[in-house]
């Protein structure tokens, strides 16, 4: 059995980010120091006229399953999670590995949904990975430590106090899911978009909708705490190691590299206890052998 069973977050020294924190109930809602956040959420979808497609399962293979979020912090990870916890205002469990300075939250069924692990080197350039959440409005983030950095007419993007980006979602109240969207940037135009959400379609299952508006999502992703992941075009090229990325369980890690994945960094490399892989576009994700 795989040693993890969420995504992470990387912090100034981490794999789901530096962040400063919000959970509710099951929800579990990360920003600040290298933010990151996994939430089991329904997605409130805009009005579209887009095409959908049920994406093709690996051929011969069984699919992949999404086990978590893991983000990079620049700060000490174990005070990252009880920022977390403390925000909440939630039972939430929080475990502390003070050997390997890493934590991690569960949540109420015992599932690690969030991994935050410090890493060495410092956030310099905008997340390419970043999380979208259903709230009440952008008052708890900020009095938690968050910043605006600017208003659309459907959401706000603010910066936890690391500086990594997240947006809101304001709905009415009772919300009863807050995890909203993954956000990913790939390259610009919406044949970009399609053929990378294609591909972890192929990976993870879910159906592929193409905008009109030129981006891509896919959604009724199996197991998946999100209610979809997004890629929109962005001009800038991807220069550095994400700060957020996903985790996987697989049968057959050769199917995924079959498919396209490159490895980066094989299980058992210096006592690694999981595959680190990139998807077409160059993001990370780990990899777990069932």
């Amino acid at each position: 059995m795989p040693r993890r069973t969420s995504g992470s977050i990387d912090t100034l020294t981490g794999s789901i980010g530096n962040m400063g924190g919000w959970m509710t109930g099951r929800n579990m809602m990360i920003f600040g120091a290298g933010a990151a956040l996994m939430l089991a959420a329904s997605r409130i979808a805009p009005p579209f006229t887009g095409t959908c497609r049920s994406a093709r399962r690996l051929r011969g293979q069984p699919r992949q399953r999404l086990l978590a979020e893991d983000v990079d912090a620049g700060v000490d990870p174990v005070v990252q999670q009880r920022r977390l916890a403390k925000a909440a205002d939630a039972p939430v469990l929080l475990e502390v590995d003070d050997a390997e300075r890493r934590a991690h939250l569960r949540d109420d069924d015992g599932t690690i949904q969030v991994w935050i692990n410090q890493v060495p080197e410092p956030r310099t350039v905008k997340n390419r990975v970043h999380l979208d959440v259903n709230a009440e409005s952008v008052d708890l983030a900020v009095e938690h430590g968050a910043r605006v950095l600017y208003e659309e007419e459907h959401w706000t993007t603010l910066a936890d106090p690391e500086g990594h980006e997240f947006c809101v979602f304001v709905r009415r109240p009772p919300i009863a899911q807050r995890a909203y969207e993954l956000g990913w940037d790939t390259a610009e135009g919406p044949e970009a978009s399609h053929a990378i959400a294609t591909w972890w379609g192929e990976v993870l299952g879910g159906t592929v909708v193409d905008d009109p508006r030129g981006f891509a999502w896919l959604g009724h992703i199996p197991g998946c705490p999100w209610e979809s992941f997004d890629w929109s075009g962005v001009p800038e090229p991807k220069t550095v190691k994400n700060r957020v990325h996903i985790d996987v369980t697989t049968e057959d890690l050769d199917a995924l590299v079959a498919h396209g994945a490159t490895v980066l960094r094989g299980e058992g490399d210096g006592g690694l206890g999981w595959t680190v892989l990139a998807d077409p576009d160059g993001n990370e994700f780990c990899a777990f052998t069932e």
